[in-house]
């Protein structure tokens, strides 16, 4: 399994465990995500704490992650996001729209 998930009070965590997010993860990241919010988990943190890389494809597959959320009135948030996925989405100017936290816990409070 490329992602996991785990549920702590109302916060679903959907972690990945890839150190370079291509986009191949489409699937098993989309399962996760209405999973989560089928059980009305209403804040879902992506934890990237261990991924060092994010492709073009990627971030689409993200940025439906995001759109699929709202859809459903609920929170998306991004942890442990590193400098160079950061740039890039500074870049294609998606950063200011998006919740983006240090670590897990901090988007957690």
């Amino acid at each position: 399994m490329k992602v996991s998930t785990t549920i702590k009070d109302n916060f679903g965590i959907i972690k990945f465990d890839v150190d370079k997010i291509l986009g191949i993860e489409a699937g098993e990241f989309q399962k996760s995500l209405v999973n989560l919010l089928d059980k009305n988990i209403k804040n879902i943190i992506v934890d990237l704490s261990r991924t060092k890389f994010v492709s073009s494809w990627g971030i689409g597959m993200l940025m439906h992650g995001l759109a699929t959320t709202k859809n459903h009135s609920a929170e998306f948030r991004f942890a442990g996001m590193n400098e160079v996925t950061a740039g890039t989405l500074k870049i294609m100017k998606l950063y200011p729209i998006l919740n983006i936290y240090d670590s897990v816990d901090e988007a957690m409070k």
